[in-house]
């Protein structure tokens, strides 16, 4: 894997307020191309990285470590499925166990619940049976 190094990051950023989103990292090399110094960037930057090795960010001496949890299964039924296809925390009469598979396709994952929810928004039951088995 070959990373070319933002040599204009510190002069061109360092007085500037950024927010730097680093996703999915699964190599060092990639913190120390875009991010290897904290001075590269402006007072108040932040700087955020997904990953799921947390020994890179060890590595990278990142010390402000949160872990994100996927909603229960519960919470992703109520909160997201329901929200986004119907507009209320529960599914209307009938879509109950169409609801509950959509839940379940997506893996719990908070976008493609939304996304999911939105696609299936205001679609009449007999779609919902027609598309589910596509998914």
């Amino acid at each position: 894997m070959k990373i070319h190094h933002l040599g204009v990051a510190p002069d061109r950023l360092k007085d500037k307020r950024v927010l730097v989103v680093l996703d999915d990292v699964d190599h060092l090399m990639q913190l120390d191309a875009m991010a290897k110094e904290t001075w590269w960037f402006g007072p108040g930057s932040r700087i955020i990285t997904t990953t799921q090795d947390n020994k890179l960010l060890k590595a990278h001496k990142i010390d402000h470590i949160s872990k994100v949890e996927f909603p229960s299964f519960d919470e992703a039924f109520e909160i997201l499925i329901c929200i986004n296809a119907f507009g209320q925390k529960s599914p209307y009469d009938g879509f109950e166990s169409l609801a509950w598979e959509v839940t379940q396709l997506s893996g719990k994952l908070p976008l493609e619940l939304r996304v999911m929810g939105s696609y299936f928004k205001g679609m009449p039951k007999h779609e919902w049976t027609r598309t589910l088995p596509r998914l």
